[in-house]
């Protein structure tokens, strides 16, 4: 499940007096770019000055499920047991630390038109477990293994904590931050290509992932 809300509010001082209607003078230690109407080192700090203010950003969020087999046996007897299995379910979510952006992490590619912006990878951030969303599947009998399944709250504890655990496994793995990954470039990419139109750039920006 994906959950993001993205604010791309936005306000640039410096630029406020501003001959829009103008190129920018020129500067020995600074190249001109007359095509997209600013200095590449001017770019690089709008995109590096927007990426402070965002630092870190929610970017994917995604539904886990986790199951234990608990079994209940009396005297530790086969033919007494009787085997239950649990489902329980949490939402993990992933970030990525915009505040990492400096200037050196963005290329300006004046002939395309195109401002390419290297971020970290995304990160697990954390999981929220849904205890209403529990299931529990019909109990599996031996011959003698009557009645319910009945959990102290240690033993509750200790399920809960386990299969949190077991999830958060999960999330952690590879396969889940690449696919973070993918969903950070994505969100990176239109949060930055919708402010540089808020100042009247209509310019590409692409987000990829540092090696």
């Amino acid at each position: 499940m994906l959950g993001i809300v993205i604010g791309a509010a936005w306000t640039v001082h410096e630029w406020m007096n501003r001959d829009w209607f103008s190129w920018p003078s020129y500067d020995a230690d600074r190249t001109n770019d007359p095509v997209l109407g600013y200095t590449t080192v001017e770019l690089k700090e709008m995109i590096a000055g927007k990426a402070r203010e965002k630092k870190e950003l929610i970017i994917y969020e995604q539904d886990f499920e986790a199951s234990v087999d608990y079994t209940d046996m009396l005297w530790n007897i086969d033919w007494f047991a009787k085997t239950q299995t649990v489902h329980m379910y949490g939402t993990a979510s992933y970030t990525v630390d915009l505040d990492e952006v400096g200037e050196d992490d963005v290329t300006v590619d004046e002939i395309d038109r195109k401002i390419i912006v290297t971020i970290p990878h995304a990160a697990f951030r954390s999981i929220e477990m849904d205890y209403d969303k529990t299931t529990f599947d019909d109990i599996e009998r031996k011959i003698f293994g009557w009645g319910d399944i009945k959990l102290n709250s240690e033993q509750q504890n200790l399920v809960q904590k386990s299969m949190q655990e077991a999830m958060e496994e999960e999330a952690s793995s590879q396969s889940a931050i690449e696919r973070a990954d993918e969903a950070a470039r994505k969100q990176v990419s239109e949060l930055y290509s919708d402010f540089l139109k808020g100042v009247d750039l209509n310019i590409k920006v692409e987000a990829v992932t540092e090696e």
